[in-house]
């Protein structure tokens, strides 16, 4: 339902990506912001580039404690190598 509520599979693949990016920057490693967010909006239900943005900014400047249920490692492998999270 592109403009309306975010589901919760979308807020989900976007708090992780947002994860995944402020880890790598954090690490002083460059990524291409554009190319995640394309590859972001290929999992939402079409959602155009500036929502996705507002998003990821909004986490940023106001972040929220997310609930997913069970263990953590069922939605996200943690690798103590780089602390990168991965879907």
């Amino acid at each position: 339902m592109a403009g309306g509520h975010w589901s919760r599979a979308e807020v989900e693949a976007t708090v992780l990506e947002y994860v995944d990016m402020l880890t790598l920057e954090l690490a002083g490693e460059s990524f291409n912001k554009r190319e995640r967010n394309e590859r972001l909006r290929e999992r939402l239900d079409d959602r155009s580039r500036q929502a996705v943005e507002y998003r990821l900014f909004e986490f940023r400047h106001t972040p929220k404690l997310f609930t997913l249920p069970g263990n953590v490692e069922q939605h996200v492998a943690l690798r103590a190598i780089n602390y990168r999270a991965y879907l």
